[in-house]
């Protein structure tokens, strides 16, 4: 089709939940919620369930290893959020001029988090917030870097879901260790704490899985085992690659507990965007567009042909409203 003729956007799911149709309803009850719900381009609708959203009061540290470095540094828990948008503005995003980062408590309960409010009314539909491609995290920026491309391609294993999945959580772990990232406003406000059924210990676990009707436990404990399984992989694939350069890389950056929060994080905020090399969806992280993560009912996005990313409002907000 001509560029011309061409709609100005297109509407794009969730990467993580595109290989699990038919455990849809399932994932969105007990795997983590994220408050960002995107069109499919089948008009289909990803609604993630308020149920889930109890997993963060549940997840175990120690199943788990928040990798931020230097994360005292980060200045505030309560500013984070605002910290991201003036980073995000200063290079080159759009956040519309009524909104606010505020505390959001979980609509069923728990502990509560930042996430963006209307400080005074926006209409239906208004584009809340644009994110340009050059702030996005995915294996694009991993296969363009001569430091570490070498890793993109170990990983790269004639399996595109895998390597970017795998990929961007390796550039996750990286970038979070690096107190000069790119990334790093970014990455001092990602929860300490990412809600995920997978985090949580077996007693927990089981509890999450009873909430489901019995015909779908089969599901909740596959998806579960395929997390645990990812993780693993993973980590016997960077401690096997990563072992070879110790001047490199430090293998403690990499271990199993950090790469489950990665995984989690990802699971619970990536979305799917188009590479353009590749020709195909990857896993991305997209700062600002993911602040609304707390919220259950969901949110439109979508990704423009020139690869930015767009947060809209799903509804009418009054003041105060998320």
């Amino acid at each position: 089709m001509p560029a011309a003729l061409r709609p100005p956007y297109h509407w794009h799911r969730r990467m993580t939940r595109q290989g699990y149709a038919a455990a849809v309803l399932l994932v969105a009850a007990v795997l983590p919620v994220v408050g960002v719900y995107v069109f499919f381009v089948e008009k289909d609708v990803h609604r993630p369930s308020a149920e889930g959203a109890a997993a963060s009061a549940w997840t175990d540290s120690a199943q788990f290893e928040y990798p931020v470095a230097d994360g005292d540094a980060c200045g505030p828990a309560s500013r984070r959020g605002e910290d991201v948008l003036k980073w995000a503005a200063a290079l080159g995003a759009r956040v519309h001029p009524h909104l606010a980062v505020a505390s959001v408590d979980f609509p069923s309960g728990g502990d509560g988090e930042r996430g963006l409010v209307a400080s005074k009314a926006i209409r239906d539909g208004t584009v809340l917030v644009v994110c340009p491609h050059a702030l996005h995290m995915s294996v694009t920026f991993l296969r363009n870097s001569s430091a570490l491309r070498d890793v993109y391609d170990f990983l790269d294993q004639n399996d595109i879901v895998h390597s970017s999945l795998f990929g961007l959580a390796f550039l996750l772990l990286h970038e979070a260790r690096n107190t000069s990232s790119f990334w790093r406003s970014y990455l001092c406000a990602l929860p300490r704490h990412p809600a995920s059924a997978f985090l949580v210990p077996p007693a927990q676990r089981d509890n999450l899985r009873r909430q489901l009707p019995p015909d779908q436990w089969w599901r909740f404990d596959r998806e579960v085992q395929r997390q645990l399984s990812r993780s693993g992989a993973l980590h016997r694939a960077l401690r096997d690659y990563l072992g070879r350069f110790p001047a490199r890389f430090r293998l403690e950056d990499y271990s199993l507990p950090r790469i489950k929060w990665a995984l989690a994080i990802i699971a619970s905020r990536a979305f799917s965007t188009f590479d353009v090399s590749l020709r195909v969806p990857v896993h991305t992280l997209v700062p600002c567009i993911d602040l609304p993560n707390h919220d259950a009912a969901g949110r439109p996005v979508r990704e423009t042909f020139g690869g930015d990313m767009e947060l809209l409002a799903h509804t009418s907000l009054e003041p105060g409203s998320a």
